[in-house]
């Protein structure tokens, strides 16, 4: 695979992450894999909330807030599973329902001061599942 400035900022971005919360190596792929997963459906289910209706036609409903509710709850579960350091990583772990932003992300106690090339959003959380692009920063 050719090395470019988006594969070396995914590696670095995942292995600061690693480190923080001490996943160990033989989970990072399932981490990696179960947060870009869980960040496509929940963003998915925030779109549709905001929305009132899919790409379907179909309504936002009381069910569908149950299956939100329930998919946040699988996506916690899952990655806190993943990770060494479990009460750090539960601690942190927040999910955002706002379409705008990630819906997958860890709020560290102090969000200005985390250090290493880990990404973080204009709020300082960082991100479980970035997006990395060549043309963003």
């Amino acid at each position: 695979m050719k090395q470019t400035n988006t594969t070396t900022r995914r590696r670095a971005h995942f292995a600061a992450l690693a480190n923080r919360y001490e996943i160990p190596a033989e989970n990072l792929a399932a981490f990696i894999k179960s947060a870009y997963y869980y960040e496509r459906l929940l963003h998915f289910f925030a779109v549709w909330e905001c929305n009132g209706r899919d790409d379907y036609g179909r309504r936002y409903t009381e069910e569908t807030e149950r299956a939100q509710s329930a998919a946040e709850a699988r996506a916690r579960r899952r990655l806190v599973s993943l990770c060494g350091n479990k009460d750090k990583a539960g601690d942190e772990f927040r999910t955002n329902r706002d379409p705008r932003g990630y819906s997958l992300k860890f709020e560290p106690a102090n969000r200005y001061e985390v250090a290493g090339p880990i990404v973080q959003d204009w709020g300082g959380y960082i991100c479980t599942a970035p997006e990395f692009r060549p043309d963003s920063y």
